[in-house]
C-alpha cells in the first residue's frame, strides 16, 4: 500500500480524524463550563433546570464521539503496529486513551455533584433551586479538568504524527 510520511493514506486519514476529533470534543466540553455556566448562573431560579437538560443532550453525544474518536486512533494505532519501528501505534493507543477517560472520570469523579444537581433539577433535593451556584460552579471546574483529556489526546496524537512522519 501507498505511503503519505510514512503512514498509509487509512492511517493517515485515522490519525488526523482522532487529532481533530479529540480537539473538538475537548472544546465542545469546555464550552459548557466557559459559557453555559455562566449563563445559568445568570439565572438562579432555574440554573439546575437549565444545566440538566444541557447535561443531557451532552450525555447523549460526548460518549458516542469519544468512542468514534477512539475507534479512529485505533485503527491508526492498529495499522501502523506492523511496520512501525519508532512506535507510533503507542501514542496513537495512548491518545485514544486519553479521549475515553472522560467517561470513567464522570461516573467517579463527578458523579456525586451531578446526582446533587439532578436531585436540585426535579425538585426532590431539600436544597433551594436558588442555593445551586455553588454546585454549578464545582460541576464547571470539573468539566474543565474533564476537558483536558481529550485536548491531551490531540497533542499526543499530533506529536505522534509530526515524530514519525516521514517524507
Amino acid at each position: 500500500m501507498a505511503t503519505t510520511l510514512g503512514f498509509t493514506t487509512p492511517s493517515l486519514i485515522a490519525a488526523t480524524t482522532g487529532i481533530v476529533g479529540s480537539a473538538w470534543t475537548s472544546g465542545a466540553i469546555a464550552s459548557i463550563s466557559l459559557i453555559g455556566i455562566p449563563a445559568y448562573l445568570s439565572s438562579p431560579d432555574t440554573s439546575a433546570q437549565i444545566w440538566a437538560t444541557s447535561y443531557e443532550r451532552g450525555k447523549n453525544t460526548m460518549p458516542k464521539v469519544a468512542i468514534a474518536v477512539a475507534l479512529a486512533y485505533f485503527y491508526a494505532a492498529y495499522d501502523s503496529h506492523g511496520r512501525d519501528a519508532a512506535g507510533a501505534w503507542k501514542g496513537f493507543l495512548g491518545a485514544a486513551g486519553l479521549v475515553l477517560v472522560i467517561l470513567p472520570f464522570t461516573r467517579a469523579v463527578m458523579k456525586p455533584t451531578n446526582d446533587s444537581l439532578h436531585s436540585i433539577a426535579s425538585g426532590s433535593s431539600a436544597t433551594p433551586q436558588i442555593q445551586s451556584g455553588g454546585l454549578l460552579k464545582k460541576w464547571s471546574a470539573l468539566n474543565i479538568i474533564r476537558s483536558l483529556f481529550p485536548l491531551a489526546g490531540a497533542a499526543l496524537g499530533f506529536v505522534t504524527l509530526l515524530a514519525n512522519a516521514t517524507a
